[in-house]
């Protein structure tokens, strides 16, 4: 039977840690419907003496969890304690991901573990929620916070990708501020979280380098990938007031640093190869084909 079930098969995510772990357990949300008792039960039973449950499902709808707050919760709240308190009954340890968005993002400079969470919409106070679930549920865990995820999947760099090469002008927010995140990379830390095994809590993992905004980011897309599409860099007000179906408030800064994390200095002293923001777009715009 398998040592690691990953829940979330099909999102950026799982589909990057089916890549980096190879030989494990992994579950759609069509096959294990993490809201249903039952289902996570025969899953965990399927699979006796199971070391590591990695959840990487989410409701991750940011702007219709204003009006669909039951549902959130149902999904970023209830459903972890779910498997929070199946994996502590099978005695393993459980791998949460977690989001920047539990941040209200007045920072001026990147958030670290430590740091008081306090969430501006109802997603981040839903994520918020699971984590919290999380630690009072089980001891055994890692809670991996992460920002501006892009992998095999809908997401902003894709977006921009079919934007440019239609039209000669993209709007972007300019005063947003984060790091991205390369599914390939955090499905990589996951792994180094397994193998070395540090201290339980929770941890922050995104790309390296100096925080962008996204209209840095969409620039530096473009550039790479040799697209003639210029970036009208806005303020997050007047794009809300040219999308009225923006409805949800977001943190202004939201960059993470993991210089706060509980890695355990007798096993290991930080030594996960971190790349810039930049090295990993490269290569994901390389697995791409825009960079040859």
């Amino acid at each position: 039977m398998a040592k690691i079930i990953v829940f979330g098969k099909n999102g950026q995510l799982g589909r990057a840690l089916k890549d980096v772990l190879g030989e494990a357990a992994y579950y759609s949300s069509s096959e294990c419907d993490v809201t249903n008792h039952a289902e996570v039960a025969n899953v965990f039973a399927s699979h006796p003496g199971v070391r590591f449950v990695i959840n990487a499902t989410a409701y991750t709808k940011v702007d219709l969890a204003e009006t669909e707050q039951e549902q959130a919760f149902l999904v970023n709240e209830k459903a972890v304690e779910l498997l929070a308190r199946k994996t502590k009954q099978a005695g393993s340890t459980l791998i949460h991901i977690s989001t920047d968005y539990v941040f209200d993002g007045a920072a001026i400079k990147p958030y670290v573990p430590t740091d008081t969470p306090s969430p501006l919409s109802a997603y981040g106070a839903s994520k918020l929620a699971g984590e919290l679930a999380v630690q009072s549920t089980c001891a055994n865990y890692y809670i991996i916070r992460t920002t501006w995820l892009y992998g095999d999947g809908n997401n902003f760099v894709k977006t921009m990708l079919r934007i440019g090469q239609k039209h000669s002008e993209v709007t972007v927010v300019a005063d947003q501020f984060g790091l991205p995140t390369f599914a390939k990379d955090l499905a990589n830390f996951c792994r180094f979280l397994i193998e070395t095994q540090p201290r339980y809590g929770i941890y922050h993992f995104s790309n390296g380098g100096e925080p962008i905004s996204w209209a840095d980011f969409a620039e530096a897309i473009f550039s790479l990938a040799k697209i003639d599409c210029k970036v009208k860099r806005v303020s997050t007000s007047e794009y809300i007031a040219a999308n009225p179906n923006i409805i949800a408030p977001r943190p202004q800064y939201s960059a993470l640093s993991r210089l706060g994390n509980m890695i355990d200095p007798s096993k290991d002293r930080l030594n996960f190869y971190e790349r810039g923001w930049y090295a990993a777009l490269t290569d994901y715009l390389h697995d791409l084909g825009f960079i040859t």
